[in-house]
Protein backbone atom coordinates (compact mmCIF):
# COMPACT_ATOMS: atom_id res chain seq x y z
CA UNK A 1 0.00 0.00 0.00
CA UNK A 2 2.52 2.12 1.09
CA UNK A 3 4.90 1.40 -1.73
CA UNK A 4 1.59 2.82 -4.43
CA UNK A 5 0.77 5.83 -2.05
CA UNK A 6 4.57 6.89 -3.31
CA UNK A 7 4.05 6.18 -6.42
CA UNK A 8 1.03 7.72 -7.32
CA UNK A 9 2.75 10.83 -5.07
CA UNK A 10 6.05 10.91 -7.33
CA UNK A 11 3.59 10.73 -10.68
CA UNK A 12 2.08 13.74 -9.70
CA UNK A 13 5.25 15.45 -9.07
CA UNK A 14 6.47 14.20 -12.58
CA UNK A 15 3.29 14.91 -14.51
CA UNK A 16 3.85 18.14 -13.19
CA UNK A 17 7.06 18.74 -14.25
CA UNK A 18 5.55 17.81 -17.61
CA UNK A 19 3.28 20.63 -17.28
CA UNK A 20 5.76 23.37 -16.95
CA UNK A 21 7.84 21.70 -19.47
CA UNK A 22 7.04 23.15 -23.09
CA UNK A 23 5.55 20.32 -24.92
CA UNK A 24 6.00 18.26 -22.38
CA UNK A 25 4.07 14.60 -21.77
CA UNK A 26 1.37 14.12 -19.80
CA UNK A 27 2.05 11.34 -17.69
CA UNK A 28 -0.82 10.68 -15.14
CA UNK A 29 -2.35 7.61 -17.39
CA UNK A 30 0.14 5.73 -15.21
CA UNK A 31 -2.53 5.79 -12.53
CA UNK A 32 -4.29 3.45 -14.32
CA UNK A 33 -1.58 0.98 -13.82
CA UNK A 34 -1.31 1.39 -9.75
CA UNK A 35 -5.77 1.16 -9.37
CA UNK A 36 -4.81 -2.25 -12.22
CA UNK A 37 -2.43 -3.10 -9.68
CA UNK A 38 -4.55 -2.42 -6.48
CA UNK A 39 -7.41 -4.36 -8.03
CA UNK A 40 -5.49 -7.33 -9.47
CA UNK A 41 -3.18 -7.37 -5.67
CA UNK A 42 -7.00 -7.33 -3.76
CA UNK A 43 -5.65 -4.26 -1.87
CA UNK A 44 -8.00 -2.80 0.89
CA UNK A 45 -11.21 -0.30 -1.19
CA UNK A 46 -10.29 2.25 0.57
CA UNK A 47 -6.46 1.69 -1.43
CA UNK A 48 -8.24 1.92 -4.68
CA UNK A 49 -10.22 4.67 -3.89
CA UNK A 50 -7.71 6.93 -2.44
CA UNK A 51 -6.07 6.04 -5.78
CA UNK A 52 -9.05 7.38 -7.86
CA UNK A 53 -9.78 10.70 -5.96
CA UNK A 54 -6.13 11.88 -6.24
CA UNK A 55 -5.81 11.09 -9.68
CA UNK A 56 -9.28 12.79 -10.80
CA UNK A 57 -8.49 15.56 -8.34
CA UNK A 58 -5.33 16.39 -10.05
CA UNK A 59 -6.56 16.26 -13.06
CA UNK A 60 -9.58 18.82 -12.19
CA UNK A 61 -7.16 20.95 -10.31
CA UNK A 62 -5.06 21.16 -14.15
CA UNK A 63 -7.99 21.75 -15.42
CA UNK A 64 -9.21 24.58 -13.24
CA UNK A 65 -5.73 25.72 -14.06
CA UNK A 66 -5.58 25.79 -17.94
CA UNK A 67 -9.00 27.95 -17.03
CA UNK A 68 -7.99 30.93 -15.00
CA UNK A 69 -4.41 29.65 -13.12
CA UNK A 70 -6.06 31.05 -9.72
CA UNK A 71 -3.28 28.60 -8.11
CA UNK A 72 -0.44 30.08 -10.00
CA UNK A 73 0.96 26.24 -10.18
CA UNK A 74 2.41 27.19 -13.88
CA UNK A 75 4.62 30.04 -12.01
CA UNK A 76 6.57 27.57 -10.96
CA UNK A 77 8.52 26.75 -14.03
CA UNK A 78 11.67 26.63 -11.87
CA UNK A 79 11.02 23.13 -11.59
CA UNK A 80 11.85 23.37 -15.80
CA UNK A 81 15.13 25.20 -17.71
CA UNK A 82 14.59 28.25 -16.84
CA UNK A 83 14.82 29.63 -20.26
CA UNK A 84 11.97 27.36 -20.78
CA UNK A 85 9.62 29.37 -18.83
CA UNK A 86 5.68 29.12 -20.60
CA UNK A 87 2.58 29.55 -19.11
CA UNK A 88 -0.39 26.54 -20.42
CA UNK A 89 -2.43 29.47 -20.27
CA UNK A 90 -2.60 31.47 -23.60
CA UNK A 91 -5.77 33.86 -23.07
CA UNK A 92 -5.01 37.56 -23.44
CA UNK A 93 -6.69 38.07 -19.68
CA UNK A 94 -7.77 35.75 -16.99
CA UNK A 95 -9.69 33.87 -16.41
CA UNK A 96 -10.24 32.34 -19.74
CA UNK A 97 -13.43 32.06 -21.15
CA UNK A 98 -14.11 28.00 -20.59
CA UNK A 99 -14.37 26.13 -23.91
CA UNK A 100 -16.40 23.19 -24.76
CA UNK A 101 -12.58 21.50 -25.54
CA UNK A 102 -11.19 22.06 -22.47
CA UNK A 103 -14.63 20.59 -20.83
CA UNK A 104 -15.06 17.56 -22.58
CA UNK A 105 -11.06 16.62 -22.62
CA UNK A 106 -11.97 16.68 -18.91
CA UNK A 107 -14.50 14.80 -18.73
CA UNK A 108 -12.97 12.18 -21.20
CA UNK A 109 -9.84 11.35 -19.34
CA UNK A 110 -12.41 11.10 -15.95
CA UNK A 111 -14.53 8.69 -18.13
CA UNK A 112 -11.40 6.44 -19.53
CA UNK A 113 -10.28 6.11 -16.21
CA UNK A 114 -13.10 5.08 -14.83
CA UNK A 115 -14.12 2.75 -16.63
CA UNK A 116 -11.07 1.12 -17.01
CA UNK A 117 -11.49 0.81 -13.24
CA UNK A 118 -14.94 -0.72 -13.45
CA UNK A 119 -14.35 -3.17 -15.96
CA UNK A 120 -10.88 -4.17 -14.26
CA UNK A 121 -13.08 -4.80 -10.82
CA UNK A 122 -15.30 -6.84 -12.76
CA UNK A 123 -12.73 -9.21 -14.74
CA UNK A 124 -10.25 -9.26 -11.09
CA UNK A 125 -13.76 -9.87 -9.13
CA UNK A 126 -15.27 -12.68 -11.39
CA UNK A 127 -11.65 -14.25 -11.60
CA UNK A 128 -11.25 -14.15 -8.15
CA UNK A 129 -14.81 -15.88 -7.12
CA UNK A 130 -13.93 -18.43 -9.87
CA UNK A 131 -10.72 -19.29 -8.59
CA UNK A 132 -12.14 -19.68 -5.16
CA UNK A 133 -15.12 -21.74 -6.93
CA UNK A 134 -12.70 -24.33 -8.10
CA UNK A 135 -11.41 -24.31 -5.05
CA UNK A 136 -14.55 -25.03 -3.36
CA UNK A 137 -14.98 -28.29 -6.20
CA UNK A 138 -11.41 -29.75 -5.84
CA UNK A 139 -11.63 -29.61 -1.68
CA UNK A 140 -14.85 -31.74 -2.29
CA UNK A 141 -14.05 -33.55 -5.15
CA UNK A 142 -11.18 -34.66 -3.15
CA UNK A 143 -12.51 -35.58 0.11
CA UNK A 144 -15.31 -37.64 -1.67
CA UNK A 145 -13.12 -39.95 -3.48
CA UNK A 146 -11.08 -40.24 -0.06
CA UNK A 147 -14.33 -41.71 1.19
CA UNK A 148 -14.82 -43.79 -1.94
CA UNK A 149 -11.82 -45.13 -1.65
CA UNK A 150 -12.33 -46.56 1.98
CA UNK A 151 -16.49 -47.11 0.92
CA UNK A 152 -17.25 -44.90 3.68
CA UNK A 153 -20.22 -44.53 1.28
CA UNK A 154 -22.57 -42.18 4.58
CA UNK A 155 -19.72 -39.56 4.59
CA UNK A 156 -19.18 -39.71 0.85
CA UNK A 157 -23.00 -39.40 0.17
CA UNK A 158 -23.19 -36.65 3.05
CA UNK A 159 -20.44 -34.52 1.61
CA UNK A 160 -21.75 -35.16 -2.00
CA UNK A 161 -25.36 -33.56 -1.33
CA UNK A 162 -23.62 -30.54 0.65
CA UNK A 163 -21.53 -29.27 -2.22
CA UNK A 164 -22.02 -27.84 -5.51
CA UNK A 165 -20.19 -29.70 -7.98
CA UNK A 166 -20.37 -29.02 -12.18
CA UNK A 167 -22.90 -30.90 -13.84
CA UNK A 168 -20.57 -33.91 -15.39
CA UNK A 169 -18.85 -34.61 -12.44
CA UNK A 170 -22.09 -34.11 -9.99
CA UNK A 171 -23.47 -37.36 -12.56
CA UNK A 172 -20.17 -38.93 -12.03
CA UNK A 173 -19.84 -38.78 -8.91
CA UNK A 174 -24.21 -39.93 -8.24
CA UNK A 175 -23.55 -43.20 -10.39
CA UNK A 176 -20.47 -44.32 -8.50
CA UNK A 177 -22.33 -43.64 -5.18
CA UNK A 178 -25.54 -45.33 -6.72
CA UNK A 179 -23.38 -48.24 -8.42
CA UNK A 180 -21.22 -49.08 -4.95
CA UNK A 181 -24.59 -48.33 -2.54
CA UNK A 182 -26.57 -51.04 -4.59
CA UNK A 183 -23.00 -53.74 -4.70
CA UNK A 184 -21.98 -52.93 -0.94
CA UNK A 185 -24.49 -55.51 0.34
CA UNK A 186 -22.46 -58.43 -1.53
CA UNK A 187 -19.02 -57.04 -1.13
CA UNK A 188 -17.13 -58.65 1.83
CA UNK A 189 -16.43 -56.37 4.82
CA UNK A 190 -12.95 -55.96 4.70
CA UNK A 191 -13.43 -53.39 1.44
CA UNK A 192 -15.43 -51.80 4.35
CA UNK A 193 -12.86 -51.34 6.79
CA UNK A 194 -13.80 -53.44 9.00
CA UNK A 195 -12.37 -55.96 11.10
CA UNK A 196 -13.66 -59.07 11.50
CA UNK A 197 -12.45 -61.50 14.17
CA UNK A 198 -11.30 -64.89 13.31
CA UNK A 199 -12.76 -67.93 15.15
CA UNK A 200 -10.23 -69.21 17.81
CA UNK A 201 -9.62 -72.86 17.09
CA UNK A 202 -9.91 -75.48 20.18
Amino acid sequence: ELTLYVSAIALIFLDFRQIVTPYGTRLWPGFVIFVDIALVCRLPVRVVIALIAMIVSWMALTTVEDIAAPFGLYSFSYLSDQSARFKRVDCAELPCKVSYTQVAGFVYQTAVFLLDFYFTRKFATDLYAEKESMQRVISATEYISTCLSTFDLEAAQEAFEGSSLPVPLHCALHDILANLNMYKPYLPQSCFGEHVPSSESD
